[in-house]
């Protein structure tokens, strides 16, 4: 019964193992594709934002080197122009672009020579102490700078930044600088065309992790630094991902980046991950509800399985103790004999030192007890007797069987002639104490005869050799009068 639940249980659980790694890899899976779709998307929105942004730029780039050129190539015309020509001929279309806030020339010692909005000119003026100066003023050679978002009063509060590019003599030296004032509204347009989510942001930040602009937008963001020291280590690939938990809001998004070419900027597309999963999780939940009824079945079944192996182990038990116990005595018939017989053989065939011994009990004169008595009387002679050999086994490895008739058989492994001797005395004097009346005996009781026969190796060639010789001891005990012990040794 312990190995068939051992081996029910090692069935169930197997199959339950199989069943949690299934469902472990198909949700693994089912996550994986959720995440690769999601970071795709977001992907190609910061890609999209990333090109669009690194155009405009260029362009702006682009524009800010045609002014300088046409500042340095022709100084003396320009002198000559009034002044709202001279701001038609520098700056043309440029300065009427929407986003662009103003633009002006600033000449080595930092002076503003020409500046293409009124009004502006103490503000730039002022940019003279700033980076946007004294990078090209230290580094001819530094491209496009751009600055921090600035606030400038104009009536209202403006965040903007300062683009700046150097002006060169012919032999390469510093002349001068051109500035644009970008309105950081520039990039809070551009990133509202980009469809995300409600709980989705697009941000741009600089490598130091400063915020330029952030969708949805909040004003009080704009300027703002990180406390991270990871963006420097994320601008060193083109694109990537992380999983971060906002220090704004507080919601845990993956954030996709993608480097803008040629100026330290970050654009970052951030998804919520509670979104994102949020179909993922009610499958997560029905398969998880799936696995805990398909664990309630596996539960039920095994206690049904168990139930009825117990049932039918039970049935089998009963039936082989049919098989081979002797109705009336409860002990072993004589199939189950032989089977004894034959493992005891074979045992002491693979063990030379091993021994054994049998005993032969015959009831003496039961014919004349039943004749006299009756047979059912005789049935409870024969059952008060196989009573008394159970008492007399003492270890597991005793046996006893009913031979036929009134004829029983002890089987006594792992012990002598002395030692069968002293048992076989002690069941003939129990035989005695029952005091059965028997009248046509001459002992005036129910009494029995013994014979006994322990193996003999160098006699005994088989088991009916042993049983041979238990059997002639009784004979002898018969012989000799009934209601004794015979032993013979081989």
């Amino acid at each position: 019964m312990e190995r068939l639940e051992k081996y029910l249980v090692g069935t169930c659980a197997t199959v339950l193992v199989m069943t949690v790694l299934l469902c472990g890899s198909i949700l693994y899976k089912s996550y994986r594709q959720t995440e690769t779709a999601a970071l795709s998307n977001s992907l190609n929105v910061a890609r999209l934002a990333q090109r669009s942004i690194s155009s405009n730029i260029e362009a702006m780039s682009v524009a800010m080197d045609t002014i300088g050129s046409r500042f340095s190539y022709h100084p003396q015309a320009l002198h000559a122009l009034p002044e709202l020509d001279q701001r038609f001929y520098l700056f043309g279309t440029t300065a009427a672009l929407r986003h662009v806030v103003a633009i002006a020339i600033m000449d080595e010692a930092g002076e503003v020579l020409a500046i293409s909005r009124n009004g502006m000119d103490e503000f730039m003026q002022g940019l003279a102490a700033s980076p946007g100066f004294t990078v090209h003023r230290d580094d001819p050679t530094k491209g496009l700078y751009i600055s921090p978002p600035i606030m400038v009063k104009l009536g209202n509060e403006l965040p903007m930044m300062i683009l700046s590019k150097p002006l060169l003599r012919g032999d390469g030296t510093f002349a001068g600088v051109v500035l644009m004032a970008l309105d950081l509204s520039f990039f809070r347009d551009l990133f509202n065309v980009v469809d995300i989510d409600s709980n989705s942001v697009v941000s741009l930040y600089s490598y130091e992790g400063l915020v330029y602009m952030r969708i949805p937008f909040d004003e009080k963001v704009i300027g703002t630094t990180l406390k991270s020291g990871a963006f420097t280590e994320l601008a060193k690939n083109e694109e990537g991902k992380i999983f971060a938990i906002s220090q704004h809001d507080g919601v845990k998004r993956m954030y996709v980046y993608s480097r803008i070419s040629e100026i330290p900027l970050l654009v970052f597309v951030g998804s919520d991950v509670a979104d994102i999963f949020s179909e993922w999780h009610e499958i997560l939940y029905t398969v998880l509800w799936v696995l805990c009824a398909s664990i309630l079945v596996f539960l039920l079944l095994f206690k049904r399985l168990k139930k009825e192996f117990s049932a039918r182990i039970a049935s089998e038990e009963k039936l082989k103790e049919l098989v081979s116990i002797d109705s009336l005595t409860g002990l072993l018939n004589r199939r189950a004999l032989d089977e004894l017989l034959t493992a005891l053989w074979s045992r002491t065939q693979r063990n030379q030192n091993s021994i054994f011994t049998i005993l032969f009990i015959d009831l003496d004169f039961f014919k004349q007890y039943n004749d006299t008595y009756g047979h059912k009387a005789g049935d409870m002679v024969l059952s008060s007797l196989a009573h008394c050999i159970s008492d007399q086994l003492a270890r597991p490895s005793d046996q006893a069987a009913r031979y036929g008739g009134e004829e029983f058989v002890i089987l006594l492994e792992d012990t002598d002639a002395a030692g069968a001797n002293q048992i076989a005395q002690r069941l003939l004097e129990t035989i005695r104490e029952l005091g059965l009346v028997h009248c046509q005996s001459p002992f005036g009781i129910v009494s029995a005869s013994i014979g006994a026969a322990t193996l003999r190796r160098g006699q005994h060639q088989s088991m009916d050799d042993v049983i041979k010789a238990a059997d002639a001891a009784l004979y002898e005990a018969k012989n000799s009068g009934r209601n004794q012990v015979r032993m013979l040794v081989g």
